[in-house]
This record gives C-alpha cells, structure tokens and sequence, in this order.
C-alpha cells in the first residue's frame, strides 16, 4: 500500500506542475496576443493628420556642428569666395576659389592638412547641391557642385594623383545643368537625383570658352566643339581665334601650368 500511495502522490504531483505550466503558458499567449491587439489598435486609432515629421533623406550627408571648427572654415572659406568674385562671370572663379583657399589656409591649416576634413565639407556640399536642386534653386546647386569640385582636385593634388585643378570641369559645373545634375547623381548614395537626371540628360553639354572677351553670352558653347590649350590643358576655348585673342592674357600662367603637369607626368612613369 506505501508504495501505490506513493506511485499516486507522485503522478498527482506531475499533474499539478502539468497544469501550472499550462496556465503559465495561456497566460503568456493571452498576453501576447492583446499585446498585439493594442498594437494594431494604436496603429487603427492614429488620426490622418497625427503631425509625424518624415524625416528627408540627407543624400549620405555626415553633419557638420554648427559653431564647430569645421563649421567656422567652411563660412570663412565661402564668404571670401564670395567677397573675391563679386558676382563676376566663370572666367573669374579660379582667381576667387584661390583667394578662398589662401584666405584660409594659415587660420585653418589643420583642415587643409587632413583629407578626412575636406571629405566632410564635400560630403555638405553633396548635400546642399542635392536638395538645392530638388528644391528648385539651380543656382545655388551649381556654386555647390563646383565648390565639390574644387575641393576634390585640392584632395587627389594632395595624394599625388592628379597634377592640378580641373578648371574647365568646374565652369562646366556652373554653367550646364546636365553636367551638373550627372556630376551631383554620381556621388550621392540614394536615388534622389535619377528622376531630374532623366528630365535633363539628353540636353546637349555645355562648355566654357575661357576668353573673357568671347562675344558668346557666358561664353558658353557646346562642350563638343571646345578646344584645350594644347600647352597647359588648362582651359579651353571655342575657337582658334578666341584662343589667339586671350594668348595675351593667358601666357602670363601658363607655362607655369604646363611645367607643373610635366612634372606630375614623370612622377607616374
């Protein structure tokens, strides 16, 4: 009899524990499942108009503090951009992205000293020029993408990759809306820019003549028939004879232009 009354008492026992797990876990499934009612009622009651701000997309923009160091080189750097070139025309933008640059460089010498540092000013400038256009300012996505421009060629002169700044790229970048879009949507991670670069790509690209007294209106002219000084390559003109009138004015740097690209051509032999 002590052993049957055991054998009873221990199956009465694994029954007891058998229900309690069960109701444990009824409860835990009851809690789940209006867990998930509440959820889906929170998400049924959320009114049309509930304020939400939908964040916009940054276009890969890491942001710069405002106050901060960087935030200060960037202003000081645009401001002397702006006093330099007083709202004259692309033959003049050189001359003022250099004073910017000598404006600067003392003051801010640990910016200009670090790669990391202009990669965070392109990378707000990727994202002025981007949104600038989608919010329809085309002049400021222009000054923007030719500022990336600028500060790229300052970084690969800095790695030994590229001899000096890309000029006539920049005032295509300030003159052509195409060249402009295609150049912004290629350094961008989202898609932001394919919509508006459809819109444009089949407008004919615009090039510069760098001959300040070209009679064609910004001295634009289909990139097609622009010619490179064939000494320097530094500039680019629509016409021998635009090329011969501004000889004159250009000799006085470009020899200088021309040394510097020969000797950056030996050093990749």
């Amino acid at each position: 009899m002590g052993k049957r009354n055991k054998g009873k008492a221990k199956q009465a026992n694994k029954e007891r524990q058998a229900a309690v797990t069960k109701q444990q876990q009824e409860a835990l499934e009851a809690q789940i499942e209006q867990l998930q009612i509440d959820v889906d009622d929170n998400f049924l009651q959320q009114p049309e108009d509930n304020n939400v701000v939908i964040e916009k997309c940054k276009h890969g923009y890491e942001s710069i503090p405002e106050g901060s160091y960087l935030h200060q080189f960037r202003k000081d750097f645009f401001d002397t951009f702006h006093q330099a070139s007083d709202g004259d025309g692309p033959e003049c933008m050189p001359a003022a992205l250099l004073a910017a640059l000598n404006a600067t460089v003392n003051k801010y010498l640990g910016v200009w000293k670090k790669v990391e540092m202009i990669e965070r000013i392109i990378s707000s400038l990727l994202f002025s020029g981007t949104q600038s256009i989608l919010d329809g300012n085309i002049e400021q996505a222009h000054e923007s993408a030719v500022f990336v421009s600028f500060f790229e060629d300052y970084n690969a002169i800095m790695r030994r990759t590229q001899a000096s700044f890309n000029w006539p790229k920049m005032s295509e970048l300030a003159l052509d809306e195409r060249t402009l879009v295609g150049f912004l949507r290629k350094r961008i991670p989202c898609t932001c820019l394919n919509e508006r670069y459809n819109a444009v790509k089949h407008m004919t690209k615009m090039g510069f003549c760098s001959n300040p007294q070209c009679v064609l209106r910004d001295g634009k002219v289909e990139r097609s028939a622009t010619n490179y000084c064939a000494e320097c390559r530094c500039v680019t003109y629509c016409s021998q004879a635009c090329q011969k009138d501004d000889w004159p004015r250009h000799k006085c740097y470009c020899s200088l232009f021309a040394m510097r690209r020969a000797a950056f051509d030996a050093t990749q032999k």
